[in-house]
């Protein structure tokens, strides 16, 4: 418990707002936020909801996230996830500076991911020890996916534990049919074919929208041979600040 506990602090450190907004520099006073939520389906299966909150710097931003189980799938697992990354732009681009995970589920299966600019700290248990790993390369999954501005030009991405080969193959203007509960109408569509460490390949696709003056996913889709094709749909109902 106490390594959990200095871990958690020490993340807490490392991605913290600066707690003083009077007396902050312009570049370091939040320029836009929002807050995202996302439907999780299979198939016709409501499996949960993931939220998401980003807040814009001139030169940085930070992500909050959770994602909860819905009760339906909880009838065969729960799945349950916090999550956090803070990162600065280069080049156009997002890139993650630290990222934690922190995950847990009904066959008690615990989790926890700390990566910070020269490290990943990992807790694969409640039980175990920490091991120290190399970082992977590339910008987080939820950055590079969620939040891209155009489709993502990066040849990584990385879920702070492991890195995932990516490449875009194909880009496209699209439209959302008409929704009452998710977001609809003219959008671009970004197909990547994304390789895990198995050298499995399929296929991400990501249609996205402009929302607020900022690029979105506003529908991800992941090709799974064999089974339904798990799927985040950006509500409407979104919350702003």
């Amino acid at each position: 418990m106490k390594r959990y506990l200095s871990l958690l602090l020490h993340f807490a450190a490392l991605t913290a707002a600066p707690l003083q907004i009077a007396t902050a520099a312009p570049s370091e006073l939040p320029i836009a936020s929002q807050i995202l939520e996302y439907d999780a389906l299979l198939s016709t299966l409501n499996a949960g909801t993931l939220t998401l909150e980003i807040t814009e710097f001139e030169d940085k931003y930070e992500i909050l996230g959770r994602f909860k189980s819905s009760r339906a799938l909880s009838k065969y697992y729960t799945w349950n996830g916090l999550f956090a990354a803070k990162g600065h732009w280069e080049e156009g681009a997002r890139q993650t500076d630290g990222y934690f995970v922190r995950s847990e589920g009904s066959d008690d299966r615990f989790k926890m991911v700390v990566l910070s600019k020269r490290e990943v700290r990992l807790l694969d248990g409640i039980d175990e020890e920490f091991t120290t790993l190399a970082r992977p390369g590339g910008t987080d999954l939820i950055s590079g996916l969620f939040f891209s501005p155009g489709c993502y030009a990066g040849s990584l991405l990385h879920d702070g534990e492991d890195f995932y080969p990516v490449k875009t193959i194909k880009r496209k203007l699209t439209k959302l049919g008409q929704s009452d509960l998710h977001v609809s109408g003219k959008a671009q569509e970004c197909v990547y074919r994304v390789s895990d460490r198995k050298q499995r390949k399929r296929k991400i696709y990501v249609t996205q929208v402009q929302q607020q003056g900022m690029t979105v996913a506003a529908k991800i889709r992941v090709a799974i041979s064999f089974f339904p094709d798990p799927t985040f749909r950006l509500r409407r109902q979104y919350s702003t600040n």
